[in-house]
């Protein structure tokens, strides 16, 4: 019987320990995915970006414009980027001007893979039917980068997506990510 009594104790020290050590890596995944930005009932799959026709390859006009500006902070007294835009077009040619405080404006042109121009133009209607960015609050950010994103249709007119930081907005920083390799 003491037997039978020390194995239930030893299995139920065993039990609880497992618990314990349960709601232990629960509270650290939580708090390890709060600090990162994420809940933990978030999907965490990478974003699928559908690749439907954006027109690409269709007219040498303007798709889509973001621009990017340096916060701070910075030296005056040193060459430091400010400013970039990046003019994406529909026949794949992106260019690249860039402004920094001394030596001034600098541009570059390349070519965007249409792969490339379709998930630009595919995470920018997302981010218009979404807008993931009406619930963030930078009002304490005061330096890093603004960015400022503009859709063209076929015919030029433009359609302003988005104007301010982009820090947790997966979207908008995939975009970001995708013309920053480019150029």
């Amino acid at each position: 019987m003491k037997a039978v009594k020390r194995i239930l104790r030893i299995l139920l020290r065993v039990i609880g320990v497992l618990v314990l050590a349960y709601l232990l890596l629960t509270l650290i995944l939580v708090v390890h995915l709060r600090l990162n930005g994420s809940s933990p009932d978030a999907d965490v799959s990478e974003t699928v970006v559908t690749y439907e026709e954006y027109g690409y390859g269709e007219s040498d006009g303007l798709a889509f414009v973001a621009s990017v500006t340096n916060e701070g902070p910075f030296m005056w007294d040193e060459d430091c980027w400010q400013t970039a835009e990046y003019s994406m077009h529909y026949d794949g040619t992106l260019e690249i001007t860039r402004t920094y405080s001394l030596s001034g404006e600098h541009t570059d042109v390349c070519h965007i893979s249409e792969a490339d121009f379709n998930s630009i133009m595919s995470l920018a209607q997302k981010v218009m039917d979404e807008k993931p960015y009406e619930d963030m609050d930078y009002s304490k950010t005061m330096d890093g980068s603004t960015w400022g994103f503009t859709v063209y249709d076929m015919k030029g007119e433009a359609t302003y997506i988005y104007g301010g930081y982009t820090y947790g907005i997966d979207d908008l920083e995939s975009i970001e990510d995708i013309l920053i390799s480019n150029g």
